[in-house]
């Protein structure tokens, strides 16, 4: 028996989910493949289909690919039925989804149901729990089991949504479909199968909403940021449906207010409450506009300085001028990097000031394949700690470097060999700072 791959599960529930055909083209871009593995992922789509005596994807000439109407719904059961049973979660995404379905629940979850969600023994869900306790701990967050009640997560409801943010980054899939994704939620609010076109629809409305905040702001959001937003804003609706909301506090409202990102989330908050079909309060409004403020843009042409923006500009200056010290390079844009960077860190900035924690799953892989980008980054970060506050976690220093990464990439340029020396003196340990300090300046200086 043959079994589909992650990609091509995404791609057959693309086609399964829409209502007109799909070109090539549309597919490559969506999912960040080449044509040719397109074809050869649509291959291994219409052998599955065959050999579980469905039909194939058809093809109709100048329009693209797609699944007959009555088709759908038998291959929509058979993928279903698939995701239970030939995929197997890893450790992480256990403990993200039992996050999850704890922290965003609408009836009680016992030790069985928590087992059958995530597809694995008693033992195995126990232990699964321990380890999630303790790591709710970091979020001031208690789990516990409550007779009658089952597991519950005692906590505020700012850290409950800290930690859905968190959880939520562990689990989203690149490329996102939210019909995969939709088949693991629907045990969080009791939903029977035929209302998952609807919960489909509320996400593409969300979706939307964002994108004409993108325009309202004139930037334009990372994918992985876009589609981690709709995700939140979704599972926020539904605890503000449940009657669990959020306070903010005044001063914080205060400052929020002067920006434009409030002005764009006061305005989607007038089409989010037809999709949750309930009045925001003041203070979930002030929270979304939060979630824009820290969220990652790949584009702006925003032509407002606040003084916010201004003080960014300085610690970017900072940090280019001594990475390119450190790194002994010298870029001949050097205005333009440090415009970039700002547009980077305004929103590790407000991630930071609000505990909007993201797990970057390419942290790891940053720091082995490019060391020497990552450590001369972890060099000149200080100036960014000194503003925000606080140290800033090596999953946000990550994704600084490869802004730095780029742009070396960019202009062909080649972080020097790291050298190393020794300082001897025999005047003492006065005298050596002294030196060091000497070969430092004339470095920075030269």
């Amino acid at each position: 028996m043959m079994y589909l791959d992650k990609r091509s599960k995404a791609i057959l529930s693309e086609l399964i989910w829409r209502d007109s055909s799909i070109t090539v083209e549309e597919i490559t871009k969506k999912f960040r493949i080449s044509r040719r593995t397109v074809y050869y992922d649509l291959d291994k789509i219409n052998d599955w289909l065959k050999s579980n005596g469905l039909e194939i994807v058809q093809y109709f000439r100048g329009k693209g690919y797609y699944i007959p109407e009555g088709e759908r719904e038998k291959i929509a059961k058979k993928l279903e039925v698939a995701d239970k049973w030939e995929y197997e979660y890893s450790a992480d995404e256990r403990l993200a989804w039992l996050a999850i379905y704890l922290l965003t629940r609408d009836r009680p979850l016992f030790l069985e149901d928590l087992s059958e969600l995530i597809r694995v023994s008693r033992n195995t869900t126990i232990d699964d729990l321990k380890k999630l306790k303790k790591e709710l701990e970091q979020y001031s967050l208690q789990l516990l089991s409550k007779r009658g009640e089952g597991y519950i997560v005692q906590g505020s409801e700012g850290d409950k949504r800290k930690a859905i943010v968190y959880y939520l980054s562990k689990l989203i899939p690149e490329p996102l479909d939210w019909h995969t994704f939709l088949s693991n939620t629907r045990a969080l609010f009791s939903e029977e199968r035929q209302k998952q076109t609807i919960l489909s629809q509320e996400l593409i409305q969300i979706q939307t909403i964002l994108n004409e905040c993108e325009q309202e702001l004139n930037i334009q959001f990372a994918d992985d940021t876009l589609n981690s937003l709709v995700l939140r804003f979704w599972l926020f609706g539904k605890r503000i449906v449940q009657g669990k909301e959020i306070s903010m506090d005044p001063i914080e409202k205060e400052i929020i207010n002067q920006t434009k990102e409030f002005q764009a989330a006061k305005i989607a908050s007038k089409k989010l409450e037809q999709i949750y079909h309930v009045l925001l309060p003041e203070d979930e409004v002030y929270y979304l506009a939060t979630h824009l403020l820290s969220a990652k843009v790949q584009y702006s042409a925003q032509t407002h300085e606040d003084d916010e923006t201004r003080t960014l500009k300085l610690v970017a200056e900072k940090m280019v001028t001594d990475f390119q010290a450190f790194s002994c390079v010298s870029f001949s844009n050097k205005k333009e990097v440090e415009a970039n960077l700002v547009l980077h860190l305004k929103p590790a900035f407000y991630r930071i000031k609000y505990g909007l924690k993201a797990e970057n799953p390419l942290a790891d892989q940053i720091k082995r394949k490019y060391k020497d980008v990552y450590l001369i980054t972890k060099k000149v970060i200080h100036h960014f700690e000194t503003l925000v506050g606080e140290s800033v976690h090596d999953d946000e220093i990550a994704l600084i470097a490869i802004h730095f990464g780029g742009w070396l990439k960019k202009e062909g340029l080649q972080p020097e060999k790291r050298k190393k020396a020794i300082i001897v003196c025999p005047s003492g340990i006065g005298t050596s700072t002294i030196f060091k300090t000497s070969i430092r300046w004339t470095i920075f200086n030269r």
